[in-house]
């Protein structure tokens, strides 16, 4: 058969222009030729809107799901936030069908700058995900492109872009050691790059992933599109299982890397809590004590704890979840010195050390020469945590813990 490009003509929504008066007869020409060598074509037009700015090219054997950018660069990740769309509809019509399917990127002519550290990023994490550029010497200018050869990369290039935009904080990536927890906001164009995120890691580790997503501005989880696309891809295409949970969830008292369904009006150890750390360190999970950086055993301590909260008789609800999920209520502690903190073992005095004298002189010794670091830095002190350090004290006082 002749190849057969099949596209919707009416923008996505009333205001947007036609597709006719962005994909010209010269594209299908170019399109066609670079995905099937072939410059004889034909084109059906289809008097519907078009969804995640996609179209399709069907020969024989295949069928190429091609979605196209814009014509203006917007801020962050506008420029591609169609791109997670059209990929949920390629994978929901390509299980279907005996051909093989192919997911394509055609950059049209577009005004602003499109290399930004962060569409690079985002170009990466395409390309991890499979995506065919199809003029990547057109759309990009030369920079070459490939996929993350590990998670640890990714991370790395995530915190190396946060580092540069302090206002960029919407996603991270924590290795737990036997699984992978991404903690994703849910608004507006945040709900794409987390979507984008967990299709790529799906497809470069075979470690679990635990997906928390983490609402805000009133904005609903992700879309049930979205979803469906990361479960449809992890079992089609990747190398992994994917568990995608919400910030409603709680982490245990015993183990605070395993987490139990709680009915929203309940929770108070909701994943947000690790989530606003992450954000108040930058995403750097270090030891508060000894500056161990392995990730796997750093956790995120409570200052006042949440059992504390609960049993506050005073406070609503929200307060309580507030107070619970605050990032000035933590510090990152490793495995060691979160079991010392929460035994009473040691404090806080205005962000210093101190060692309780219930521990024997060898016991001192060891707790001392274990951390090196006596303070906390003082880049992360705050006043209200000073707060939470002394409502912890009376608490603890009155529990006979001290």
């Amino acid at each position: 058969m002749i190849p057969k490009f099949t596209i919707c003509r009416m923008g996505a929504q009333e205001k947007v222009p036609n597709i006719d008066t962005i994909i010209k007869d010269n594209d299908f020409t170019k399109i066609c030729e670079r995905l099937t060598g072939q410059t004889q074509y034909e084109v059906k037009w289809i008097e519907e809107r078009i969804k995640g700015k996609m179209f399709t090219l069907e020969t024989d054997s295949q069928i190429y799901y091609i979605t196209f950018t814009p014509k203006i660069v917007g801020g962050r990740n506008s420029y591609l936030q169609s791109v997670p769309t059209a990929f949920g509809i390629y994978l929901s019509e390509s299980i279907k069908t005996n051909k093989r399917c192919q997911f394509c990127l055609y950059f049209t002519p577009f005004r602003g700058e499109n290399q930004t550290r962060y569409h690079q990023m985002m170009y990466r994490l395409l390309t991890s995900m499979g995506v065919n550029f199809v003029n990547a010497d057109e759309g990009l200018r030369g920079l070459k492109l490939q996929s993350y050869s590990g998670v640890r990369e990714l991370i790395i290039d995530r915190e190396s872009n946060r580092s540069r935009n302090s206002g960029n904080q919407s996603s991270y990536i924590t290795d737990e050691g036997t699984s992978y927890n991404v903690y994703g906001k849910t608004f507006g164009a945040n709900q794409k790059e987390t979507t984008m995120l967990c299709l790529a890691l799906c497809r470069i580790t075979d470690k679990p992933i635990r997906l928390f997503q983490i609402s805000d501005n009133d904005s609903e989880y992700l879309s049930d599109t979205d979803i469906e696309s990361i479960k449809l891809f992890a079992k089609n295409f990747g190398k992994t299982s994917i568990e995608i949970l919400d910030d409603t969830y709680e982490f245990t008292e015993d183990d605070e890397k395993t987490y139990v369904a709680t009915p929203a009006d309940e929770s108070l150890r909701s994943p947000r809590f690790i989530f606003n750390l992450l954000e108040k360190t930058h995403g750097h999970k270090c030891c508060s004590l000894c500056h161990c950086e392995i990730e796997s055993i750093i956790q995120g301590a409570h200052i006042y704890p949440v059992y504390a909260i609960k049993k506050r008789v005073d406070l609503t609800f929200s307060e309580k979840l507030r107070m619970a999920t605050d990032k000035n209520n933590g510090i990152w502690l490793c495995e060691n010195h979160h079991k010392l903190f929460d035994r009473g073992l040691i404090r806080f005095e205005k962000g210093k050390l101190q060692v309780m004298p219930k521990l024997s002189q060898n016991d001192v010794v060891f707790v001392n020469t274990i951390s090196p670091c006596k303070k906390i830095e003082s880049e992360y002190y705050t006043h209200a945590m000073e707060e939470y350090f002394e409502k912890r004290d009376v608490f603890y006082r009155a529990e006979k813990i001290y």
